[in-house]
């Protein structure tokens, strides 16, 4: 969305930063690698110029997973706590079972909906601290009221971009969900263990962009009063929440 023209090499090189780094922090993140495709070939001077910088960067980051996972499957099943985790074995049975591996994330989130939106917003300490109940409902209706009402003139998503927003934000909690089951759950077990609503917090912002619209819009001034406000009451709520976990008045 920025002044139309050709990307230097000193415009790309965050990108080729962030294709070594997602894949060595949190491997599932690396799908957000695939928000490239947001950006208009003719920003990279040619359609050829354009497919091998996207293939250059998703190889890297592709080599990357690849990379760490081999290195790190030797040392991690000594630190998993649940007996009968063996991804190797556990990909083997996705690959076998793709439509009951889907029925599994399904089960997942339908039974565990309450705790992963409660603890996308927080859920602290040991996952034995909540929040008032009051902040998990209206921390949602805030950020759906933003992402109505927020809007600027000379930014616009088409719907090959929404369609790509939608594709990362489910590929990147495909990618999670996957990667829990694999490396923290029983092979074959029909239910993915340890899903923590914050592991979404990077996958998230795509799926509010499919919000973004022209027709609702209030001053940004406003919403900028307005959403302060909000963050002060959460932050201050938290902090007594905080101290009233180790402290009684």
């Amino acid at each position: 969305f920025a002044v139309d023209k050709v990307f230097s090499l000193k415009d790309l090189l965050p990108l080729f930063a962030l294709a070594v780094l997602l894949p060595l922090t949190k491997p599932p993140y690396a799908v957000l690698i695939g928000l490239i495709f947001l950006i208009p070939v003719k920003k990279f001077g040619s359609l050829k110029r354009y497919l091998l910088i996207a293939f250059v960067l998703i190889g890297i980051t592709g080599i990357l997973i690849w990379f760490g996972s081999s290195i790190n499957r030797e040392y991690y099943y000594r630190f998993v706590p649940y007996p009968g985790v063996n991804a190797n074995r556990q990909i083997v049975y996705i690959l076998r079972h793709p439509s009951g591996y889907l029925k599994t994330i399904l089960r997942t989130v339908s039974s565990d909906f309450v705790f992963i939106s409660q603890s996308y917003v927080g859920i602290l300490g040991w996952l034995d601290t909540n929040l008032p109940q009051f902040i998990y409902p209206s921390y949602y209706l805030v950020v759906f009221f933003v992402a109505l009402t927020d809007g600027h003139a000379e930014i616009g998503f088409s719907l090959r971009q929404k369609l790509i927003l939608a594709f990362i934000a489910f590929g990147g909690f495909f990618m999670i969900a996957t990667g829990q089951y694999i490396t923290w759950t029983p092979v074959g077990a029909s239910k993915i263990n340890a899903i923590q609503g914050r592991y979404l917090i990077p996958v998230i912002p795509p799926l509010i962009l499919l919000l973004y619209n022209h027709r609702l819009q209030i001053k940004e001034f406003i919403l900028r009063y307005l959403a302060s406000i909000y963050l002060g009451l959460i932050l201050a709520t938290t902090m007594v929440t905080l101290f009233l976990r180790y402290y009684q008045l």
